[in-house]
């Protein structure tokens, strides 16, 4: 940091417009430099909450995009693949769901389910169950969102074992009833 120091000799005659003026010159020359500094942190600080917009726009589309083959993987034609993204977002909103979890749990049981004869709206309804379950449970949307996941997989091994089990059973208890 600049120091400065003013030195005022009154001598005989007055000099003391001079001296003032001198000490004013660099004052100004202080601010400008504090000036600069600050507009150099601030643009220092745009462009990194820049950056940090421009990754969560690119985590954002990745998300979308991986919710969108998941979802792909899990339907047979582009009319069930509309009316499945309707529907799991209709279910996101009525239930406080993260749609994320949704479409990995409708990816997760729509196979076995398909291959036992059940159709897209009987999945559909499961998936609204198990959401509604976590909900009337009280489950937050991270507990939620834990809990689907965790019923995915289960469902994915054919058994509601260890970890699953524990974590079905602490936040969605209306479920395992």
């Amino acid at each position: 940091m600049a120091m400065v120091k003013t030195q005022l000799v009154i001598e005989g005659k007055n000099n003391s417009k001079r001296a003032f003026e001198e000490v004013s010159q660099q004052i100004d020359s202080i601010d400008k430099k504090l000036s600069a500094v600050g507009k150099t942190l601030a643009t220092a600080f745009s462009v990194s909450q820049l950056a940090g917009a421009i990754r969560a726009i690119a985590a954002s589309a990745d998300n979308i995009n991986l919710m969108t083959a998941r979802l792909r993987l899990a339907t047979e034609s582009q009319e069930e693949f509309n009316a499945a993204q309707t529907e799991l977002r209709r279910i996101a909103t009525a239930t406080a769901s993260p749609l994320s979890s949704l479409v990995t749990l409708y990816g997760r049981i729509s196979r076995p389910l398909k291959e036992v004869g059940r159709s897209q709206r009987d999945i559909l309804r499961i998936t609204e169950a198990v959401a509604k379950s976590f909900q009337i449970s009280g489950a937050t949307a991270q507990e939620a969102e834990n809990g689907v996941i965790q019923f995915a997989q289960a469902l994915g091994a054919g058994a509601l074992r260890g970890d699953e089990f524990n974590s079905v059973a602490e936040q969605a208890p209306r479920l395992m009833q």
